[in-house]
Parts: C-alpha cells; sequence; structure tokens
C-alpha cells in the first residue's frame, strides 16, 4: 500500500465526507467523492493533529496498520546508513523506489495525451477526463489511508514509553523524507506556501527593505550556510528555530532567526514531533476504553507480533540454554559492547552493583541462563572476592530469583531494551548503562580498542555516539566484528537481538551452535538459605526499579 498525506479540518459534513464504506460504483459519484476527499485532504502532507472521523473494517483496520508498520521499518533501515541524514534527498528517493509510489503524498503526474493521431478530438477530451478522474480518487484514497494508518498505529504504540519513542522517531524521518521531496523537488515552487497556509502557520518573510537596513543582507549571506544574495529568509521566533541555533543554521537579532526558506523544514519537523508526542500521551490515555474491546486488543496483540515489536526476549522456550560455564566465551564472541563491558567488569572485581546485576541478569535470562544456573554463575564470581557464599545468599539470590518471576510479585521480567538502557541514569562508579551513551568518548574509545576496533571502524563508531546516534554506533559495532554483516534491523533495538543475531550468523564446524564454545570450570554452591529481611528490602527495592514512568515523552 502506498501512503499520502494531508489534513487540518474537518469538512464540513464530516463522516460522509469520507464515505469509505460506500458500495458506490457509478463514476460520477466516486468522482463526487473524491472531490469531497480532496477538500479535506488539500496538501500533500500534514501534522496529523485532527483524528479521522469514519468507520473502518476491521480487516481493514488491521491491514492498514500492518502497512504502516511496516513503512516506519523501510525507513528506520534506510536512515541508518551513515550518511543518510546528510543526504535526505537521495534517501528520500531510495524509498520511494522501493515502495513503487509516490513517497511525497501522491502530487499526480502532469496527464500526458497519449491518443493516437487519428482518435477525433471529443474521444481524446474524454480519455483524458477519465484519467484525471481516476488519478484524483487514486490521490484521494491513499491520503486517506495515510491519514487512517497513522491513528491507527498510535493505538498499537502508544502504550510503552519505548514504543512511543521508536514511532515519534520513525515518523519524523517520514515527514522530514516526504518535505525532502515535496518542498524541494516540486516545480511549482508552491508547495511549502501552501502548507504554511493550509496549517495556519505565519513566518514572516524578509522584505528588500529590511535587508538593506544595517547592512543585514551581507550579514545574512555570510552566516547561513547556502545562503546567497537571492535567497529568501524567514523571521522565526527564537524558541521555535532551537534546533537551526543548536546548529548554526540560521542568523540570530533581537529575539527573531533569520532562517533560509530551505531550512524551514527543521522548523516543521519539530513542530511536527511536538505535535505527535502529545498525541500519543492522549492516546495512551484513552487507550483502556478502547482496550475493553477484545477485537481490539487482538489486532493490537496481532500486529505487535507479526512486526516483530513485542519480541521481548522473555519467552526463553525456543533459546538454545547456556551454562555458566559459557558465558565468558560467549561475552567475547557475541554479546554488544553493554554487557561485553559488565563481563569485564566481572572478571576484573568479580562484583557488580546493584543495577549493573540487573542490566545484566536479565540479558542473560533472555540468553538463555536458567535460574538456577544464573545463581550459580553470579555466586561463583562474587564468591572470588569479598562475598562468601552466606552473604551472596542472603543479600544477592533473593533478587535472581525475584527476575525469574519466583519471588515477590511474580512478574516474569523481560531483559532491558535498548531504549530503556540509553534512557536510564548511571552514577559515577557504576558499570551498567550504555558505552556509547554514557561513557565519555576517551573512555569509549579505550573500550572499543580494547574489544578490537582500530581504524576505520573505530573511528566511524565514535563519529555515530558523538552524533548521539548510540543505536547506530552499536549497529556498527556488530558490523565491523561480523565481516561486514549487517543486522537485520540496521541498528539495535535490543542487546539479546545483537546476541541471537550474532549467534546465528556464527559458523560452528559441527553439530549445535553450542558445540564449539570454549567453557570455564565455575565454583557451585548450593543455594538454602531462607529469605531474609535484608531480601525484603530488595524485593522494595526492586519493585520500585521495575515501574517506568511513561507519563512524560523527553527530546530522542
Amino acid at each position: 500500500m502506498n501512503f499520502g498525506t494531508a489534513h487540518r479540518k474537518p469538512a464540513q459534513g464530516g463522516k460522509r465526507a469520507l464515505g469509505l464504506n460506500s458500495e458506490r460504483s457509478h463514476l460520477g459519484v466516486r468522482q463526487r467523492e473524491a472531490e469531497d476527499l480532496l477538500r479535506v485532504y488539500p496538501v500533500p502532507l500534514q501534522f496529523y493533529d485532527q483524528s479521522p472521523e469514519c468507520e473502518v473494517r476491521l480487516h481493514q483496520f488491521e491491514q492498514l496498520a500492518q502497512d504502516r508498520f511496516a513503512l516506519l521499518k523501510q525507513v528506520e533501515r534506510l536512515m541508518s546508513a551513515s550518511d543518510a541524514y546528510k543526504n535526505l534527498n537521495l534517501t528520500a528517493h531510495a524509498l520511494e523506489k522501493e515502495l513503487k509510489g509516490d513517497l511525497a503524498g501522491y502530487r499526480g503526474s502532469e496527464l500526458r495525451d497519449n491518443s493516437s493521431d487519428h482518435t477525433n478530438r471529443s474521444q481524446q477530451i474524454h480519455l483524458v477526463r477519465q484519467e484525471q478522474e481516476a488519478q484524483a480518487q487514486r490521490v484521494a484514497r491513499n491520503r486517506t489511508n495515510d491519514h487512517l494508518s497513522h491513528f491507527i498505529l498510535r493505538l498499537v504504540l502508544c502504550q510503552t514509553e519505548e514504543e512511543r519513542r521508536w514511532m515519534i522517531q520513525q515518523e519524523v524521518d517520514l515527514f522530514r523524507l516526504r518535505c525532502e521531496i515535496i518542498f524541494k523537488s516540486t516545480d511549482s515552487g508552491s508547495a511549502l506556501d501552501d502548507f504554511l497556509a493550509h496549517n495556519d502557520l505565519v513566518y514572516p518573510e524578509v522584505l528588500s527593505e529590511e535587508l538593506d537596513e544595517n547592512d543585514l543582507r551581507q550579514r545574512l549571506t555570510q552566516s547561513s550556510v547556502g545562503a546567497h544574495d537571492g535567497s529568501i529568509h524567514y523571521k522565526v521566533p527564537f524558541t521555535e528555530a532551537l534546533d537551526l541555533v543548536r546548529h548554526r543554521k540560521c542568523y540570530v537579532q533581537n529575539g527573531w532567526c533569520y532562517v533560509l526558506k530551505e531550512e524551514i523544514v527543521s522548523l516543521l519537523a519539530h513542530l511536527f514531533k511536538t505535535i505527535l508526542q502529545h498525541g500519543l500521551i492522549s492516546t495512551n490515555k484513552l487507550i483502556g476504553q478502547l482496550s475493553e474491546d477484545q477485537r481490539i486488543r487482538d489486532l493490537i496483540h496481532k500486529v505487535k507480533v507479526d512486526d516483530g515489536k513485542s519480541g521481548d526476549f522473555t519467552n526463553t522456550d525456543g533459546t538454545e540454554k547456556i551454562t555458566p560455564e559459557m558465558v565468558k566465551s560467549l561475552a567475547e564472541r557475541h554479546f554488544p559492547l553493554c554487557m561485553k563491558s559488565m563481563q569485564m567488569t566481572l572478571n576484573s572485581t568479580h562484583h557488580l552493583k546493584y543495577n549493573g546485576r540487573l542490566q545484566y541478569g536479565l540479558f542473560l535470562k533472555g540468553a538463555g541462563l536458567s535460574m538456577e544456573d544464573a545463581i550459580k554463575f553470579f555466586r561463583s564470581e562474587f564468591t572470588k572476592a569479598h562475598v562468601d557464599p552466606d552473604k551472596f545468599d542472603k543479600e544477592y539470590s533473593y533478587g535472581i530469583r525475584y527476575n525469574y518471576g519466583k519471588e515477590g510479585k511474580k512478574v516474569n521480567f523481560s531483559p532491558w531494551s535498548c531504549m530503556r538502557i540509553i534512557m536510564g541514569n548511571v552514577s559515577p562508579g557504576e558499570n551498567h548503562g550504555c558505552p556509547y551513551r554514557h561513557n565519555d568518548e576517551a573512555s569509549l574509545k579505550a573500550l572499543l580498542m580494547k574489544c578490537g576496533l582500530e581504524g576505520s571502524h573505530l573511528n566511524d563508531i565514535l563519529a555515530e555516539a558523538k552524533a548521539g546516534h548510540f543505536q547506530k554506533a552499536c549497529g556498527r559495532h556488530y558490523q565491523a566484528t561480523h565481516s561486514g554483516i549487517e543486522l537485520s534491523t540496521g541498528l539495535t533495538n535490543h542487546p539479546n537481538q545483537f546476541y541471537m543475531e550474532s549467534l546465528k550468523g556464527a559458523k560452528p564446524v559441527g553439530g549445535s551452535k553450542m558445540a564449539n564454545i570454549k567453557t570455564e570450570h565455575a565454583s557451585l554452591f548450593l543455594d538454602n538459605q531462607p529469605k531474609t529481611e535484608g531480601d525484603k528490602k530488595m524485593e522494595s527495592e526492586l519493585i520500585s526499579q521495575s515501574l517506568m514512568d511513561d507519563s512524560e515523552v523527553v527530546d530522542i
């Protein structure tokens, strides 16, 4: 399915204007319906700030959500390239080519007279009119489907902070790609003005008289990237152009930012992001009412499962089991940097602080380490240092059993995703978190070099981390350590995804994938101590740690 865009104000007539379920087939009626839809969606781009008012059949609901999800997955994969943001135009056209349609929003191509020379004039007019009507219907249908699919996917991805962040990132990237084609590749040159007018956005153009005052024209030319004497600038309030100010892409004077017309997309993307953030939070508050309908619950679950978004690695029934003796060798070959660094700390100090135990323990659980083996593994390491077996059983084993859902609330906790790790806080002296996010450049470089990275691979990873693309940096790490093979998603969404794909890519000499894993002896002690007051205190700490604040969506 192709997606178009545009909506601001509901057309008069509401549901009747959309008419999705009409079975009427007369050409004139369909043409009038298309015209009604184009009045609702007059421009090929929208902010999705008004919810649709129509009826959708269940099979349409599911199909629209799946198609939108697939589109955002394509956007995510293409934008994971190192030069995607620098070459947005090329990326946009690459996506449009993959979709085999008009990414920009179904502007419609200029009609050509394909009739033969002997066709009379009346037949030519009739053929052209039919083509125009068919094109109008196609544009209206695609723009309507785009509007519906966006809001349906909001229902699917509004329930957790991680899902909301993912949708915001991909939708904003898709918005930028569409802007790249619509505003920079449209022959008429009026698409931007139409979009601004349709959304009641007023950015006054800097007049020639003002440019001639106090050498403003010269200062703008010298300060703006790509500006020249004939460039068009808009005056934008400072608070609405913070992204451009941050990247020094505008001239600031007296509380106004003088923004090149070519850079106005950054303002629109920021505004769209803000609208979408608030929209997803509002949808999350209403989802409880909609979830009372079992059909909606089933459809949301099916879309997540079909598209792999619900893969939280909690259920390890199909995962090949690992033992404590395998962990160190697996860490060297298949663990992402965040988990590998904690294993390095465990090797050197034989201890991890609370958040490190939680993050690493849940990862090992998702990797196939059973609860009994997890207790054996951590006991073996901790007792090599200052912790005796009795102290371990009193202060640490309860937390491991709790993570596996055997104590306390008996919740089968999921391994932490990349987004949760990235957004967590890491205090001095702690070893958990995301190295690309929480380590300074010098310590990250030292850690990567310790893992054998050097040369261009090392520089590429550091560049991505410095630019704030932490998951892309991890994806680069995977590529550098796997002979140029990329992750299936282009970037890392989950540490256990990194591990699983690395393990599947391994080529054992024969037998099981685990057959050639080098093992190491671990000292084992029996776990037979009762729960103490210290264990109860840890339970309270684990409960508070497991709760996430989903009331706000901070900037990505």
